[in-house]
């Protein structure tokens, strides 16, 4: 393994060949880009890279030590998606069923026809509540699942729109009526272990110490494309606003929203996708794992005006998760991600403690230089 650099900045290990990733990490430490943060690729169980670095937005005398916790952001969703393909594994729910069939109130206004498919690709109209909510409501759970099941969709499935915060409330009551389990339990029970303490959802009180915090780094022009649904776009972005400071409250990290309130690392990430796509032991079947990561829609954001392609759960591959096309996985907001590439067995993860927030849909400069050296490097040791 190759060792630390230095002036000790860069702490991890790296395979023989893949050097130039931790030269990756290092430049985006020392140009300012970074200012803490985790990567790890992860193939049948083993580090191939697992790098971390920098300071914690907490606390900026305080480095970033190889368990540190980072808020995932809508990462968070790639691993609710996980848990509802594990029920499918084991037979108990069908991404083609209907929503109402587990979830007879889902049926009003005119929803009694939606599949479970399409509430995962973010296809069901419900990307805001028609009622005002806080995010204490979204601690609630109970209240905006009631308020979505009983509202009307703002469209049909055949379009879709990024579904930011509601998402994790319907894959969580899906759950919980599936399974009698919620998400977070299920996740606790089922599939935490396979991250060995490096993911949580629901962030204990015992761990929180861990949590690095999170900044936020100069914000780029605000210029964005036109929202196809302005209406709709405004309040799924106000309703409530989305704060970045929300990770820096404890109640944020111990509620767990399953949207967006996940905490972890790098290496927690990349454990998860690596088990879903090793040949080796892997977490679901082939014809499972290709039903979950199929893509289902793509196209226009009807609220954002954004290109995207989801799969059950899983957003696919649009040049921000490697060289393989079809990688699937979730990014979430300020630059957290996590990814598998079956064709090479690969899950990747990268977490930060600071936020950027990139014009258009440019991907983060910082996990592109880290994912270019990778790729590079790993081609090379393969051809």
């Amino acid at each position: 393994m190759y060792g630390n650099t230095r002036d000790g900045s860069v702490k991890g290990t790296v395979q023989s060949g893949y050097e130039s990733v931790r030269s990756a990490f290092e430049e985006n430490l020392t140009s300012g880009a970074e200012l803490g943060g985790h990567f790890a690729v992860y193939r049948h169980g083993h580090a191939i890279v697992d790098l971390w670095g920098g300071a914690m937005a907490r606390n900026a005398s305080q480095p970033i030590e190889r368990t540190s916790l980072y808020t995932l952001f809508s990462a968070t969703k790639g691993i609710a998606a996980t848990c509802i393909a594990m029920l499918v594994e084991r037979g108990e729910l069908r991404y083609d069923d209907l929503v109402s069939t587990y979830w007879p109130d889902f049926s009003q206004n005119g929803k009694e026809k939606f599949t479970i498919g399409e509430l995962l690709s973010h296809q069901v109209g419900l990307a805001t509540t028609r009622i005002a909510t806080t995010v204490e409501d979204y601690y609630d759970h109970d209240v905006v699942a009631s308020a979505l099941a009983q509202q009307k969709p703002y469209f049909a499935p055949g379009v879709w729109a990024y579904h930011a915060q509601t998402f994790g409330v319907l894959a969580d009551e899906l759950i919980r009526r599936v399974d009698g389990r919620t998400l977070r339990q299920f996740f606790c029970d089922e599939l935490q272990s396979v991250a060995e303490g490096d993911l949580w959802i629901g962030l204990p009180e015992s761990e929180d110490a861990r949590h690095v915090g999170i900044e936020k780094s100069p914000a780029p022009s605000d210029v964005t494309f036109d929202p196809p649904m302005p209406e709709m776009y405004e309040r799924t972005m106000t309703n409530p606003v989305i704060d970045l400071e929300w990770p820096n409250q404890r109640q944020f990290r111990e509620a767990g929203i399953p949207s967006a309130g996940g905490s972890g690392n790098a290496r927690g990430l990349a454990k998860i996708y690596a088990a879903l796509v090793s040949n080796a032991k892997p977490l679901l079947s082939d014809s499972v794992l290709k039903d979950a990561t199929c893509q289902r829609i793509a196209g226009v954001d009807q609220g954002s005006g954004g290109i995207g392609r989801y799969a059950a759960g899983f957003r696919m591959n649009v040049g921000d998760m490697g060289a393989n096309p079809a990688a699937f996985g979730h990014p979430g907001l300020g630059g957290t991600t996590g990814f598998a590439d079956a064709k090479r067995e690969l899950g990747v993860g990268y977490t930060s403690c600071r936020a950027c927030l990139t014009k258009w849909q440019h991907p983060d400069s910082r996990l592109t230089r880290l994912l270019s050296a990778f790729y590079a490097a790993d081609k090379a040791l393969t051809s």
